[in-house]
């Protein structure tokens, strides 16, 4: 568990640690504008303020109480006119909170895309090698000369074929045989 101490900034209790370095920095913001403006003048105080809210550089607790700081201020002096003094812009954490978890939604598809492409790939690759094997084992099949069941049946023709001839062949010697001896039947 964090130290409390950890989660305080400029006297605002934060939850969590991101969103106490969120305040952190945000004050480190504060401090740097503090020392490069001159807050005396309002008009410059005025400038710093607007640019603040339109670039909605303050988005804790620490920049919101300094902006309604400036806000008091500009209201306090006869220099400025009240209406030119905007508003401030409070940012709603239900928004935030929906914004975040829809980038977390958003991040989570695109990796459960990526993991689907890589296994489509993969699943792509053992196809086509497949495919290759079975082509070679067609191939070596069908031009082979041992018996299998795609030429089973050419073969068994042309041994038959082979053993009638040789038998016609003998036959035919037998013959000859006979008639050269006069043997007959």
């Amino acid at each position: 568990m964090k130290n409390k101490e950890e989660l305080c900034v400029s006297g605002f209790k934060f939850e969590t640690e991101e969103a106490a370095q969120k305040a952190r920095n945000e004050l480190e913001g504060i401090e740097v504008v503090r020392s490069k403006v001159n807050m005396r003048s309002p008009e410059t105080v005025l400038e710093v303020y607007n640019k603040l809210i339109d670039k909605r550089l303050c988005k804790t607790a620490v920049g919101y109480s300094y902006l309604h700081d400036l806000q008091k201020y500009l209201q306090n002096t006869n220099q400025i006119p009240k209406e030119s003094i905007r508003d401030i812009p409070i940012e709603p954490i239900r928004s935030r909170v929906v914004r975040d978890f829809e980038h977390f939604e958003e991040e989570k598809r695109r990796s459960k895309d990526n993991v689907y492409r890589d296994k489509y790939k993969t699943s792509l690759i053992f196809n086509m090698v497949f495919a290759i094997a079975v082509v070679v084992i067609l191939f070596l099949a069908t031009t082979g000369d041992s018996v299998n069941i795609i030429n089973y049946e050419n073969k068994i023709i042309d041994r038959y074929e082979a053993w009638e001839q040789e038998l016609t062949e003998r036959e035919s010697a037998v013959e000859e045989y006979e008639k050269a001896y006069g043997i007959e039947k």
